[in-house]
């Protein structure tokens, strides 16, 4: 999400505080898993493809229910991963 967010792994990655090469695989495996390209790579970042579109919208609904369904979420908060 925050790649899509950003559009830029290495804007990404800082705010996720890990290594730009390793986001970048993991986002590589996820699209091979789907095997769907999820983000549109350019020279001066990234856009999202219409399947990333749609896994954004389904990750934005999913993360906004976690706090309901989560013990902790408050730590789940702070980290980003889920809204505040």
């Amino acid at each position: 999400m925050r790649v899509a967010e950003s559009g830029s792994f290495s804007k990404a990655a800082a705010r996720l505080r890990i290594a730009q090469p390793a986001l970048s695989r993991q986002v590589r495996g996820l699209e091979v898993e789907l095997r769907q390209a999820l983000l549109i790579r350019n020279g001066r970042g990234v856009a999202t493809s219409e399947a990333g579109k749609t896994l954004l919208a389904h990750a934005r609904a999913r993360r906004a229910d976690l706090p309901a369904q989560v013990p902790g979420s408050d730590s789940l908060k702070q980290l980003g991963i889920c809204a505040a």
